[in-house]
């Protein structure tokens, strides 16, 4: 291996660990702010309030379709 080689070598391991430092702080602002938040206090727990907000809209969005269709029926839309 060339000193050029080495040095190349080295700035990409220096470039490579700055990126990691920089999304670890990344990381941790959005954990933080996901704390303040939502009281959120790790991935399981945020996935967890996903899952159930999705069976939550999921139950809305079919009360939804039920009033509409009941809505649709009371009302004679060949007469209009």
């Amino acid at each position: 291996m060339t000193a050029s080689e080495y040095e190349r070598i080295k700035a990409k391991i220096q470039k490579a660990k700055e990126t990691g430092a920089r999304t670890k702080g990344a990381l941790e602002r959005v954990n933080t702010q996901l704390e303040k938040d939502h009281n959120i206090h790790s991935r399981e727990e945020g996935i967890e309030i996903l899952n159930d907000m999705d069976k939550k809209i999921k139950v809305k969005e079919e009360k939804k379709e039920a009033l509409i269709e009941k809505l649709e029926n009371a009302v004679d839309w060949d007469s209009i």
